[in-house]
């Protein structure tokens, strides 16, 4: 309790000296606080706050001091009033916390802030007969208005529970614990930690709310990408491309995130290249890709194909339901991305066809434009396509509610299948054994160590490589590197 009065009391001594002068009915230079000033500052009729014209500096150090009076009863009075009934959630880091559900509630009454008042006044002041405003056994120094004010605080939070030491806590009240959604979390405020909130009530840092909020959040602890290690025989290369993947899985609205985040990651970099070779495979299906950027993306279609492969369809899992976690996976696949896409192939097809004109601008007649329900049939059908970490998210969106259908129905429900047991359990039954794989990397090894046929590429390469530059001059007059389009 000392560390906390001690963090605060350079900016309680300023609070109470501008308190005690602009409540003095005497002009007395002597400070004293009387329970009619302290009584009006608790109900929000005295409102001694920093000045909003200072200077940040300024402000930061609490050097000016702003006194505001509010007419008892107002809404202004209302909003900076210590006194009154308080309620907040629990709220957590952790997606589908069910701790979620618990309330934290405060008050603090006008009888208590007297009572506190009362009984932080020393008996060696107390006299015969009555008593004038300013004298000692009616007023406050400032020793005895920090025991006022620690009185207020455990009267005002007393209620958020019986604070229990063998549970994890804070030192300061920004700070919160990293639990897990099977640890326990504070479930009452410690004295001290009342103390504080009060101060910061009225110093008018933070609102009760906001008090209790910061106290009992959840936070959990994030896995760091950064400290991921290659696997044993895996190339920088391919860990450098894993990592890239990682980054870009929106997996944040999934159950119990992010206390699984390091395990789903470990499961999926076992399994990447499989995973790859796979989504290779079906993205280059036999209905045709018409450009190279199709043919590196998953359409509905193509993974329908892979659902029938491997049989992912269970009697609680149809496959209506993957599409709308299809659909969710792509999300991120969204309209501003596609029009940067296709604004960067348009740029590459206007300069070969400016250089095939012999360096004059194409000009088109603009089309009409497509009624609203036809623009947004197309949009829905260009959107429905995967991308590679797009296509391991869904994955793994599959694999929880495979495993745990009817989640969130509590008639139906059973016990939970918790990731990554999920995750490991359709990619290693399911999915790796039955899935068909992209072999072109085979092949490129192959070729790379096959004798034969590189024996064979040498003997025609200068014919090959006057035919290459023949297809690709157009690309070369515009200033770019010579590639074989896919098209082409």
């Amino acid at each position: 309790m000392q560390f906390v009065l001690d963090e605060y009391k350079d900016r309680l001594q300023i609070y109470y000296n501008e308190a005690c002068a602009a409540t003095s009915k005497t002009g007395s230079k002597k400070p004293a606080l009387s329970m009619d000033a302290w009584c009006a500052i608790c109900k929000g009729e005295l409102r001694i706050g920093s000045d909003k014209k200072q200077s940040a500096k300024a402000k930061a150090l609490w050097k000016k001091v702003k006194v505001t009076y509010y007419k008892g009863g107002s809404e202004e009075a209302k909003e900076f009033a210590l006194v009154g009934d308080y309620q907040v959630h629990r709220e957590s880091q952790i997606t589908g916390d069910d701790r979620c559900k618990e309330v934290f509630k405060c008050r603090l009454t006008l009888l208590e802030v007297k009572f506190a008042f009362l009984n932080s006044q020393r008996m060696e002041q107390m006299k015969a007969g009555d008593a004038t405003d300013d004298d000692a056994m009616a007023c406050l120094d400032f020793d005895e208005f920090l025991e006022c004010i620690c009185r207020c605080g455990r009267d005002k939070f007393v209620e958020c529970g019986e604070f229990d030491p063998s549970t994890p806590h804070h030192t300061r009240l920004s700070l919160s614990p990293c639990l897990s959604p099977t640890s326990h979390p504070p479930t009452g405020m410690p004295l001290h930690e009342a103390i504080r909130g009060f101060i910061l009530n009225l110093l008018g840092l933070k609102m009760e709310e906001g008090v209790m909020r910061d106290y009992f959040y959840i936070s959990a602890d994030r896995f760091d990408w950064r400290e991921a290690k290659p696997l044993e025989g895996q190339k920088l290369t391919a860990h450098r491309k894993w990592l890239d993947c990682w980054q870009n899985l929106a997996l944040s609205d999934l159950h119990y995130f992010p206390t699984w985040e390091k395990e789903v990651h470990d499961v999926l970099q076992e399994t990447f290249p499989d995973l790859t070779a796979i989504f290779s495979f079906y993205s280059k299906s036999i209905g045709g890709s018409t450009t190279a950027e199709d043919a590196v993306e998953m359409t509905m279609t193509e993974f329908k194909d892979l659902v029938k492969d491997v049989n992912l369809e269970t009697k609680d899992l149809r496959f209506e339901q993957m599409q709308v976690l299809f659909m969710k996976a792509n999300a991120l696949n969204s309209e501003e991305a596609h029009a940067q896409r296709a604004a960067e192939k348009l740029d590459k097809e206007s300069k070969l066809e400016n250089a095939r004109a012999g360096g004059n601008k194409l000009e088109g007649k603009k089309a009409p434009a497509r009624r609203a329900s036809a623009s947004a049939a197309r949009e829905d059908e260009k959107d429905q396509e995967l991308v590679l970490y797009e296509f391991i998210a869904l994955l793994v969106r599959i694999s929880f509610w495979r495993a745990n259908p009817y989640h969130g129905i509590h008639k139906l429900a059973t016990t939970l299948i918790p990731f990554p047991e999920c995750l490991r359990s359709m990619l290693h039954e399911v999915v790796l054994p039955l899935a068909q794989r992209d072999d072109s990397a085979l092949f490129k090894d192959k070729l790379a160590e096959d004798e034969d046929m590189q024996a064979a590429l040498t003997e025609y390469k200068e014919r090959l490589k006057v035919w290459f530059n023949k297809e690709t001059q157009s690309m070369h007059l515009c200033g770019e590197k010579r590639k074989i389009k896919y098209e082409q």
